[in-house]
């Protein structure tokens, strides 16, 4: 450092190599600046490879005066810039210093100011703490005494209101009691839930007294109701004991419900004795006479006692019907009616529940008969104003009033539906688990009808019929909604579900009967006259609508059965009966025109066609006769059936009819060329008339249906089967085997030599035949394989 002084040479010294203190981030974030550095500055500078750079060869030393200016000059910058950061640095340490005292100096005294502060706030807080102990204790001692005058308030309320109980009831004011004893219920209340009055003697008396005047109330509103008969209440003041009842509480309430009830059924339970006469289920009809009778007294002599809210006639005729199927369950359990009998009494009682439901669900749910009363009697607003909050009158209004808006909004939230259901099945449900008998019954009656309708069908129907389906289907489905009226009258439960496992049972007896009336079909020939056709027809369009019939039952059964049985309700099982019905009828008379059209054309494979030499220009006498009988059968099936069954059958007709033209063709031994030629015009005239067949009517003026152009179509390509065999065999010897590949490619050498022996073509020759077909096939399938790789 001989460019510095001694002072700022101990200085950097002192501080050290000032990029030893950079850490490797730093040096990072300095190179990544990218400021414009010299060579000279880098810090991996190789002065060897610089000398080379700069005097590459002895040519370039010419520089050298040049270059050795250049370094004196970046020798001379770099040490001004040294010396000036060294005294920059220099200057700043003794600034940093003198900041950091001054700093340490502001903390210190900022430090005494916070201790004062904090001193401050202590003594204030203290201050305060002194203040509010004696606001609080002012505070503790309002509440107390403001607890002591009210304890006060109400007991003396309650001591007065207790003596004003105990006059009242004396001189019998009920309602004055009434009024009261709900205030001294509140009061009393109040002191039990307070642990500290239970302790004091006073409070504990006035509630021995309470309890003890309930108890007395207890006792004379049952002699008033009960045992008053020397002198006894008029109906209002009657009314004024159920206002005392109510205010005794829920549960002397409903005590007094049930005992009333039961008082009113001594005299049913007298009548209808086990023993008497008219306890007897013949005689269930007078149990309900005497309900109504009684339901009548209890209006006019009861009506305007017991408040609406109370429901007492609807609670009355409870009692009725849980004695009476108590009464009823005893019957049954000792011995089991007659079918009759228990009929009657289900209904009888039915028509009982349905009248109490109707009765009942149309009375309004309105208050209790004070309510109205009480809002006309209502004190005008100023005398309420004017009186004590505090007095048992005052407490007594307020909990009337909010006694009757709790009413209110318990009335508005029950159900009409509960009122009008409740008495469905009350009595009816003991009759539940006898029911079988009743169910017994309708399957010995519904198996008589059954037999007696299936033993009456005569299988036949008018021809101008305009339904033409058997009669006993009809009969079977009428008795059927019989039942149905019968048993939904009585229930629409479980007996209702056995009664439609009886309608699904006796619908499989009618399908498995109709079916027995069918040919078999593994039968290998069906003779079939009109009459036998006829009654196909029927049994098939009967299967058909006791299918859809079947669709329709069901839904109805499950619109009105109960909830819990609808997801039972399935008659998938007898519609796929009768369906099998339809099929097996159309089978059989397919097989039945099979039958005559096979002796048909058994005709035509006895006919010497290898030696046929007549001209062709007439079809022959077998396709007259075919064409005599499709137009006598098919007209009826085309009439009577369904057009998608009449359809189904031409359509499986010929599916039947070509494969066996065709074996009969094979049974034609040898066939010439012109009889080849005269078999293509009779298959052509016989395809005429089976594409006729959907066409064919009876119906007088009617010229005939349209045929589907489908349907031709299909008889077309099935026909051509046989056509393209006779072509075969009309083609020359020479082109045989072509004409063969072309118009069968998918027959087989079996074929090919049936065809040789059916032309007359002798055995020594087919090994030349089939070689050349051999050939034949080969460069067909070798065109058709080109033709797909074209197309795709």
């Amino acid at each position: 450092f001989f460019w510095m002084s001694a002072e700022e040479a101990e200085q950097v010294s002192a501080v050290g190599p000032v990029g030893a203190t950079l850490s490797p981030g730093i040096h990072q974030v300095i190179a990544e600046m990218n400021f414009q550095q010299d060579e000279l500055d880098d810090a991996n500078f190789n002065p060897v490879e610089f000398i080379n750079k700069e005097f590459p060869n002895e040519q370039s030393l010419v520089n050298l005066d040049a270059v050795l200016t250049k370094l004196r000059i970046k020798t001379a910058q770099s040490d001004n810039e040294i010396a000036k950061e060294i005294r920059h640095l220099s200057g700043a340490g003794d600034k940093a210093s003198s900041d950091l005292q001054i700093a340490q100096q502001s903390i210190l005294e900022l430090f005494a100011k916070i201790h004062d502060i904090k001193e401050k706030a202590d003594r204030s807080e203290e201050m305060v703490r002194e203040i509010c102990s004696g606001i609080k204790r002012l505070d503790y001692a309002k509440k107390n005494i403001t607890i002591t005058i009210t304890g006060l308030k109400r007991i003396h309320m309650l001591v007065t209101g207790v003596n004003q109980l105990k006059e009242w009831t004396k001189r019998r004011q009920y309602r004055e009691v009434g009024n009261l004893l709900e205030a001294v219920n509140q009061l009393s209340g109040y002191f039990s839930k307070e642990e500290k009055y239970q302790s004091m003697t006073r409070i504990a008396n006035l509630t021995k007294a309470v309890e003890e005047i309930k108890d007395e109330l207890k006792t004379k509103v049952r002699e008033e109701f009960f045992d008053n008969n020397e002198n006894p209440l008029s109906p209002a003041q009657l009314a004024d004991v159920c206002f005392v009842i109510d205010a005794l509480g829920e549960n002397t309430k409903d005590q007094f419900k049930r005992t009333f009830c039961n008082k009113q059924m001594t005299e049913y339970t007298r009548t209808f004795s086990a023993t008497d006469e008219s306890s007897r289920l013949e005689f269930c009809d007078r149990r309900f006479m005497w309900a109504n009778r009684k339901l009548r007294e209890y209006e006019q002599k009861y009506a305007e006692v017991f408040p609406p809210s109370w429901r007492m006639s609807e609670m009355l005729c409870e009692y009725f019907a849980k004695r009476t199927g108590e009464h009823f369950s005893n019957i049954l359990e000792k011995s089991v009616p007659d079918v009759k009998i228990l009929l009657h009494a289900i209904r009888e009682t039915l028509k009982w529940e349905r009248e109490m439901c109707s009765y009942f669900a149309k009375q309004p749910l309105i208050t209790d008969a004070y309510e109205e009363e009480e809002d006309e009697e209502e004190e005008p607003e100023d005398d309420e104003e004017s009186e004590n909050p505090h007095s048992a009158a005052a407490i007594a209004r307020r909990y009337k009033k909010f006694q009757k808006q709790r009413e209110r909004k318990e009335r508005k939230n029950q159900p009409q539906v509960q009122i009008e259901k409740k008495f469905k099945g009350i009595i009816s449900a003991t009759f539940d688990k006898y029911t079988s008998i009743y169910i017994a019954e309708e399957d010995s009656l519904m198996k008589q009808k059954f037999d007696a309708i299936i033993a009456e069908e005569s299988w036949e129907v008018e021809d101008d019929a305009r339904n033409k389906v058997l009669r006993s289907s009809t009969d079977l489905i009428f008795y059927f909604k019989k039942s149905m009226k019968r048993c939904t009258d009585l229930t629409c439960n479980d007996a209702f579900f056995k009664m439609y496992e009886l309608f699904k049972k006796y619908l499989q007896a009618y399908a498995a009967a109709l079916s027995r009336n069918l040919p078999s079909p593994t039968s290998e020939r069906v003779e079939l006259n009109e009459r036998r056709e006829r009654k196909y027809c029927l049994i098939i369009n009967t299967a058909e609508y006791c299918s859809s019939l079947c669709k329709q039952l069901a839904s109805t059964v499950k619109s009105t059965i109960d909830k819990e049985f609808k997801d039972k309700i399935d008659m998938k099982p007898e519609q796929q009966e009768f369906s099998g019905v339809v099929a097996k009828g159309l089978k059989a008379l397919v097989a039945g025109l099979k039958t005559k059209v096979d002796d048909i054309l058994g005709i035509m494979s006895r006919m010497p066609w290898g030696s046929w030499d007549a001209e062709v220009g007439d079809q022959s006498d077998y396709v007259n006769q075919f064409s005599s009988y499709i137009s006598q059968s098919v007209p009826l099936y085309n009439d009577w059936l369904a057009p998608i069954h009449s359809r189904f059958f031409c359509d499986s007709f010929v599916s039947v009819f070509v494969p066996m033209l065709v074996a009969h063709i094979y049974k034609c031994g040898q066939i010439s060329k012109a009889g080849a030629e005269q078999l293509l015009l009779d298959i052509e005239v016989m395809k005429g008339v089976i594409v006729n067949m959907p066409g064919l009517t009876n119906a007088r003026g009617d010229t005939g249906k349209p045929v589907p152009t489908r349907y031709t179509k299909y008889v077309t390509k099935e026909i051509a089967k046989a056509e393209k065999i006779l072509k075969v065999i009309m083609s020359s010897p020479a082109a045989l085997d072509v004409t063969f590949v072309q118009l069968l490619p998918k027959g087989t050498e079996q074929l090919f030599t049936k065809l040789m022996n059916i032309k007359g073509i002798p055995k020594s020759e087919h090994a030349n035949y089939l070689h050349a077909y051999r050939k034949a096939k080969e460069e067909d399938d070798k065109y058709r394989k080109a033709q797909r790789a074209t197309k795709k």
